[in-house]
C-alpha cells in the first residue's frame, strides 16, 4: 500500500490499537500525522504534530512534476539516497540541533521512529514515496530515501540540520598529519565516506582529498576527485588553513536547491541558510585551533563567546562526580563507562539544574571517559561554570589540546583552546546587557559584542506546501538577518555550510535532493 492511501484505512485500525494512539479521534498517527500502517515494529509511532486534537491525518502528496528541475545542472550534496542497506539508510554527515525544548524525529527506513536525544549526527532516512520516487535519477538499486524529519512544540528558538562543506572537501581529514607531534587529534580523520558502506557515489564527499585515509605526515599528499564537477569547488590547498580545509569555491553556482513538502500541521515557512569564513563559528574555531597548535597567526573574520551561566535562570549546581557516575549507571544499567576523574566529595561537576537531564549522554564520543557537556538532543549545553568552559567544541568534540605552550599541563585532553581553562567570569556590555562568560580579564578580551559575532548566515525563508515542490534559492536572494556581524557580501569562494532551520512551533518536513545548481546554458536568469 503506498504512503498516500494509508490515510483511508486509519479508521478501522484505531479501534484494534486505540491504546497505542496518541489522539483517538485523529487517527493512528504514523510520524507526521500520516495514518498508522498495519506494521507491530511501527505501532508506537503515535505523535501528532501540533498538539491533542489539532493533527490530521497526512493526505499525502500529489505526484511531483519532476520536470521542474530540468532546466538546471546540480552538485548534490546530500541525495538521502543508499546504494549498499536498505536497513540502516541515514543522511550521511547530516547534522542537526535544537533549543533542547523537544525532540527532533525522524521516520526509519523501516518506518519505525528515531530521534535525536543521544546524538544529533546522520539521523536516518525513510523510503522515498511514491509521489518523488521516480524523480530520483539512481539506478534502480539504489535505496531511494527522503528526509523525514518531525516534532515540537519547539519552546526556545527553534532547530535546525546541516551539511558542512568540511565532509565535501575531505582535507580536515588529514590535518592531524600535520599536527600528529603537538598531539591535536584527527579531526575527521575516518571521513571516507565515498568509499563506506552507506556512501553515496552520487553525493560524494572528500572530494579535495579522496585518499584521506593514506595521508601520512610528510607523505602522500591529498589527491582531488577526478570528477570534474566536484574537483571544480577545491579551494586551493595553499589558501588560508580554515578554507582549505573546511569550505569549497561555489561561485560557478547561481544557488541552493532541493525538493521538500511539508505535513498538514506543520509551520509553512523553512530557512535555506549558507555560511562563509566571514559568518561560520566553525572556520572561526579551526582557524583559532591551528593557531594554538602551530603558532602562526591565523585570519579570522567574527569572533566567539561562550557563556557559562544557565539559561532560563536555572540555578548552577556543582554535583559530585559520583553522583553524575551513579545516574549514568542508572540510565545504562549492564553498560557503563564511567566518567574519568577522581571519585570523591571535591571533585565536582556544575551542571544546570539540581539533577542531569532525562536522556542525557554526557560522555565524549571520541573518548568515551571524558565528561562532554553539549545538551541533549544537540541543544544547550547543560553544565555552567569552569565545566562548562573546559568542554569541547561541539562541531569537532575529538580535538585534542595542543600539549605545549599554556596547555602543556593539561594533559592533552579535548576541549577547545580559546575557552578551555578560562574561569567564568561575570561581564556587563554597555548597552547594559550581562551575563557570565569564559574569559580571563587578565589576559584575555573582553566578550564580544554582538556587532562581532559569528552565526549570522545568509539565509531567505521559503514556505513548503503538502505537495512536493522543486525550491531553487538564488544566492542572490540570501540576507543576513542583522543579530551579528554583518558583512558586505556572501564570500561564494569559501562557503563552509548549507543549512535549514525554523523556528518554534511544531514541524514535519520532508526534505530531498540538497544540491548546489546552476541554470543550464539557454536557460540563465530563470529562477
Amino acid at each position: 500500500m503506498v504512503r498516500e492511501n494509508i490515510a483511508r484505512t486509519s479508521s478501522r485500525r484505531c479501534a484494534a490499537a486505540a491504546v497505542l494512539c496518541a489522539v483517538a479521534a485523529a487517527g493512528c498517527n504514523r510520524p507526521g500525522g500520516v495514518a498508522e500502517q498495519a506494521n507491530p515494529t511501527a505501532a508506537t509511532l503515535g505523535i501528532c504534530i501540533g498538539g491533542p486534537g489539532v493533527c490530521i491525518a497526512d493526505p499525502g502528496s500529489a505526484p511531483a512534476d519532476c520536470s521542474q528541475d530540468d532546466t538546471v545542472d546540480t552538485l548534490v550534496v546530500e541525495s538521502f539516497d543508499d546504494y549498499n542497506s536498505s536497513t540502516t539508510n541515514s543522511a550521511q554527515d547530516l547534522y542537526t540541533y535544537t533549543d533542547g525544548t523537544s525532540a527532533l524525529s525522524f521516520e526509519t527506513y523501516g518506518h519505525t521512529l528515531a530521534n535525536n536525544l543521544q546524538t544529533g549526527w546522520e539521523p536516518p532516512v525513510t523510503e522515498a514515496p511514491d509521489s518523488i520516487a521516480k524523480c530520483h535519477t539512481h539506478p534502480a538499486s539504489y535505496y531511494r530515501g527522503v528526509l523525514h524529519a518531525f516534532g515540537g512544540p519547539f519552546l526556545g528558538w527553534g532547530g535546525g540540520l546541516g551539511v558542512s562543506s568540511a565532509k565535501l572537501n575531505g582535507r580536515l581529514g588529514v590535518h592531524y598529519a600535520e599536527q600528529r607531534g603537538t598531539g591535536l587529534t584527527a579531526t575527521g580523520a575516518s571521513i571516507g565516506d565515498a568509499g563506506a558502506a552507506t556512501g553515496d557515489p552520487f553525493a560524494p564527499k572528500d572530494n579535495c582529498c579522496v585518499n584521506a585515509l593514506m595521508v601520512t605526515d610528510g607523505g602522500t599528499p591529498c589527491v582531488m576527485t577526478q570528477d570534474p564537477r566536484y574537483a571544480a569547488v577545491c579551494p586551493p590547498a595553499d589558501s588560508e588553513y580554515a578554507v582549505a580545509t573546511a569550505a569549497i569555491d561555489v561561485s560557478q553556482y547561481d544557488g541552493v536547491s532541493f525538493w521538500a513538502r511539508r505535513g498538514p500541521n506543520s509551520q509553512a515557512g523553512i530557512r535555506v541558510m549558507v555560511g562563509d569564513k566571514y559568518t561560520d563559528d566553525d572556520l572561526n574555531y579551526l582557524a583559532l585551533t591551528e593557531e594554538a597548535n602551530t603558532g602562526q597567526p591565523q585570519p579570522t573574520y567574527c569572533h566567539r563567546n561562550r557563556e557559562c551561566d544557565c539559561l532560563n535562570h536555572q540555578e548552577c549546581t556543582a554535583i559530585p562526580l559520583q553522583t553524575l557516575n551513579d545516574d549514568l549507571a542508572a540510565q545504562n544499567p549492564g553498560n557503563v563507562t564511567m566518567i574519568m576523574g577522581t571519585e570523591s566529595a571535591t571533585n565536582l561537576v556544575s551542571v544546570c539544574g539540581t539533577v542531569p537531564p532525562a536522556g542525557w549522554n554526557p560522555l565524549n564520543s571520541c573518548l568515551n571517559n571524558e565528561l562532554e557537556c553539549v545538551g541533549t538532543g544537540g541543544g544547550p549545553s547543560f553544565c555552567c561554570d569552569v565545566s562548562n568552559c573546559n568542554s569541547v567544541y561541539a562541531a569537532f568534540p575529538c580535538d585534542q589540546l595542543p600539549n605545549t605552550g599554556p596547555f602543556a599541563d593539561a594533559g592533552m585532553v579535548h576541549g577547545d583552546p580559546q575557552f578551555y581553562g578560562r574561569p567564568c567570569t561575570p561581564y556587563q556590555f554597555p548597552n547594559g546587557v550581562g551575563g557570565s562568560y569564559c574569559y580571563d580579564p587578565a589576559t584575555d578580551p573582553p566578550p564580544w559584542p554582538s556587532t562581532e559575532l559569528c552565526g549570522d548566515f545568509w539565509m531567505v525563508t521559503v514556505d513548503l506546501t503538502t505537495d512536493w515542490q522543486f525550491f531553487k534559492v538564488p544566492f542572490t536572494n540570501l540576507r543576513q538577518q542583522g543579530w551579528a556581524k554583518r558583512q558586505p557580501k556572501l564570500d561564494l569562494t569559501s562557503v563552509s555550510v548549507v543549512r535549514f532551520s525554523w523556528d518554534t512551533g511544531w514541524i514535519d518536513y520532508w526534505i530531498d535532493q540538497v544540491s548546489f545548481y546552476r541554470e543550464k546554458s539557454g536557460n540563465a536568469g530563470a529562477q
